[in-house]
């Protein structure tokens, strides 16, 4: 991540105003060098890791991150059944029943469930008349 993304404008307006009034005139030349300096550092930083191998290492272990974050965890899902059912042979020709005729006998009223009278356990009953 670079660091410059870190750093908004009116911050890099400050520092380049503190740099003017601490350097002054010489502030073109220090920042030539405080680049070259930045330029070396970087390069030593890139020669060190290619001597080191970590660039292999860190490209294998990205390759594998990659490799990991597409396999998916959960198998995909079986394809959805059909939207519609193949017809049964000889089927074809027969209607639907119609709907029952209205003014046919009403539909029967619902039978209320028995009323349930709470009672209490034999010995719970017993240890409440010894109390």
């Amino acid at each position: 991540m670079p660091v410059l993304a870190w750093v908004s404008g009116s911050e890099i307006v400050v520092a380049g105003l503190i740099g003017l009034l601490l350097f002054g005139g010489k502030l073109p030349e220090v920042a030539k060098d405080f680049g070259r300096v930045l330029f070396r550092l970087r390069r030593s930083v890139d020669d060190l890791r290619r001597e080191s191998g970590i660039d292999d290492t860190l490209r294998e272990l990205e390759r594998e991150a990659r490799k990991a974050s597409d396999t998916p965890l959960i198998p995909p899902a079986a394809p959805p059944y059909p939207k519609v059912l193949p017809s049964v042979p000889g089927n074809a020709s027969a209607a639907p029943e119609p709907p029952a005729a209205a003014g046919s006998e009403p539909p029967a009223a619902p039978v209320p469930p028995a009323a349930v009278v709470p009672r209490t356990p034999p010995d719970l009953h017993a240890a409440q008349d010894d109390g």
